[in-house]
């Protein structure tokens, strides 16, 4: 696995050179190091876990991520239903600036990261419960209807949350239409906590390749 074959290079850079890398101090201290983001920007993905394959590789060629946010948010929009709404190239023209940063009512702070777009369970709760007025016990409970696709209880939930929206402060038809979002999100919400375990180990990967390609292969 990843794990192994990290290890396995940091042996053999210890063997051959002396040299003691504490992999743990990568994605610590050396978490914005430009040579590692090259890798990503330039394609050069070949056995760069999660980032090898021939589509993964164009896709983040073309994101060029510039910071750890990017590896993860790229982790959690490559997948079918995100492409299939089109988020990963949205997030791509809005990083770029050829498109413009919408964000809907009270959702700057949730999705700033993300360029408006929720990429993450944790963003969902978060409306849910910064906006519909929920506590974060009862917006778990909505993640879970949601998982479970229970149409009765995702109803209920519904009404609840545009009242609790509007007697926020938004408009009726703009908390529809967060609320639409947030359901259409669960068929593909990705965990951040799994995006980011992901995207430290792609990172760590890529450094490895970027710093030690020799011991890398």
């Amino acid at each position: 696995n990843t794990l192994d074959k990290i290890h396995n290079v940091v042996d053999s850079v210890k063997r051959e050179t002396g040299k003691d890398i504490d992999w743990h101090d990568i994605y610590v201290n050396r978490i914005n190091d430009e040579k590692t983001f090259e890798i990503f920007s330039n394609g050069f993905t070949q056995n760069v876990f999660q980032f090898s394959g021939g589509d993964m590789t164009k896709f983040v060629k073309s994101l060029k991520p510039t910071c750890i946010q990017d590896i993860y948010a790229a982790n959690a929009l490559y997948r079918p239903a995100t492409m299939n709404l089109g988020y990963h190239e949205d997030y791509v023209e809005m990083k770029h600036g050829r498109k413009e940063v919408e964000y809907d009512w009270g959702m700057e702070e949730i999705t700033k990261d993300t360029y408006g777009i929720m990429c993450y369970q944790e963003q969902m709760m978060q409306a849910v419960q910064k906006i519909g007025g929920f506590s974060l016990q009862e917006s778990d409970a909505v993640r879970k209807a949601m998982g479970k696709k229970n149409r009765e209880l995702m109803d209920s939930y519904k009404s609840r949350f545009i009242d609790g929206a509007v007697g926020n402060g938004c408009d009726k038809f703009e908390a529809i239409k967060i609320w639409n979002d947030i359901e259409q999100g669960a068929g593909y919400g990705f965990n951040l906590s799994h995006a980011a375990a992901y995207g430290l180990e792609s990172y760590v990967t890529a450094y490895l390749k970027a710093h030690y390609p020799t011991h890398f292969y």
